[in-house]
């Protein structure tokens, strides 16, 4: 069966009976979704659910496709094929679940993609010991840092998007000085120098970033477990992400007892 976004009562009760919004590999649909109206987003009439028991498929059509599901049949994806033509979409983006984007770019015979971010989601209750011979502090983030951490954090998105969305220092400023008076920023430090930096937004992990120079030392794994444990004492479970294709970082949240629970993509077409 499928509903079009068009019937926007019967689609938002639908769509709230397979999607819990509060489940973290939503995060990024959720933020979507909340900010349709405030930013003024366009909704387009090619947003469809496709639905059967217990699969579904929902592709919203904004400034990207956001596509999410689970346990999609054969039957699901050929009906999403004779609504749904992705090989007319030029330049756009796909959002959302890994593996049924992949196995849309499949079915549409669609080869002219590129990778723009691939995503691990993990979870864990239970966390293991991380051994750290060298002694360091770790403590809340102060506002006599915020010029520090301003540039470790914008350091921090050069890195990870390799230069493609640099922030202005004023932008992190604010950033900061917002995570400061929250308490949701911690620092590590040794010999009185921050060496790392790790954020909370419970109920996950925000960012965790190590200067350059004070790498491969054990304290950006260090800090991260003390972050860690505050969000499973508060509740019992901590969320983080990671970029897949960061082999260290991917080994080090391994190691601490996180577990994989979703895969995110987001691919540019045509």
């Amino acid at each position: 069966m499928k509903i079009t976004i068009s019937d926007q009562p019967k689609f938002d009760n639908i769509i709230s009976r397979y999607i819990n919004f509060d489940d973290y590999q939503y995060k990024f649909f959720k933020d979507f979704i909340e900010n349709v109206v405030p930013k003024n987003y366009t909704v387009y009439s090619t947003s469809f659910l496709f639905y059967q028991e217990d699969s579904w498929i929902v592709i919203i059509h904004s400034d990207a496709l956001y596509i999410y599901g689970n346990n999609w049949t054969e039957e699901l994806l050929r009906e999403f094929s004779e609504n749904i033509d992705l090989m007319k979409f030029t330049n756009c983006a796909l959002v959302g679940t890994s593996n049924l984007i992949f196995r849309l770019l499949s079915l549409f015979n669609i080869q002219n993609y590129k990778i723009k971010k691939e995503r691990l989601f993990y979870e864990s209750t239970f966390l293991l010991e991380s051994a750290l011979t060298e002694f360091v502090t770790i403590r809340n983030g102060s506002i006599e840092e915020i010029d520090e951490l301003a540039v470790m954090l914008q350091n921090y998105y050069e890195e990870e998007y390799g230069g493609e969305n640099n922030k202005d220092i004023a932008e992190m400023h604010m950033r900061i000085r917002s995570l400061i008076n929250n308490g949701n920023i911690f620092v590590l430090c040794t010999e009185n120098t921050i060496a790392s930096f790790c954020t909370i937004i419970n109920p996950d992990i925000g960012i965790l970033f190590t200067k350059k120079e004070m790498r491969l030392r054990g304290f950006g794994k260090h800090l991260l477990l003390d972050c860690s444990r505050k969000l499973v004492e508060r509740n019992g479970i901590v969320y983080l992400m990671t970029d897949k294709n960061s082999e260290a970082s991917n080994v080090t949240v391994s190691s601490l007892g996180y577990d994989i629970m979703y895969e995110y993509s987001h691919v540019v077409i045509n």
